[in-house]
């Protein structure tokens, strides 16, 4: 995820990327411990899926100490994470599809969960 001039990348930890100097990129930070498997970028929080860990919600205010502000803990591992509004779309490679109510990212809450299609591919996932 690209927010202003921040890369938020998943590296198993969560790498944080100054990419506005042109072409002086720099790791500015690394964030939580390994697990960050799909990331998106909404409205200055970051939404991160994380294997075995669920659902992690970060504040973006300060780009390179992200705060987590909720996390919704599953245990799954999400390969595919889409957020519309104040609802996101998790593909979760053993229990198919999450749909999770994020209007409070201090507290995300399973709206919906859908059976999806086992597969050990993270492009066939879900």
């Amino acid at each position: 995820a690209v927010v202003g001039e921040y890369a938020y990348i998943q590296t198993g930890l969560l790498s944080i990327v100054n990419i506005g100097r042109g072409s002086d990129f720099t790791v500015a930070a690394r964030h939580g411990s390994p697990g960050y498997s799909a990331l998106v970028e909404q409205n200055g929080l970051l939404f991160a899926g994380r294997v075995r860990e669920g659902l992690e919600i970060l504040d973006l205010t300060d780009p390179e100490a992200p705060e987590r502000l909720g996390q919704y803990l599953d245990g799954g591992y999400y390969a595919r994470l889409d957020v519309m509004g104040d609802v996101a779309y998790l593909g979760d490679m053993r229990d198919g599809i999450e749909v999770l109510d994020v209007s409070d990212p201090t507290s995300p809450h399973l709206l919906a969960r859908l059976p999806g299609t086992a597969s050990p591919d993270p492009e066939t996932a879900a």
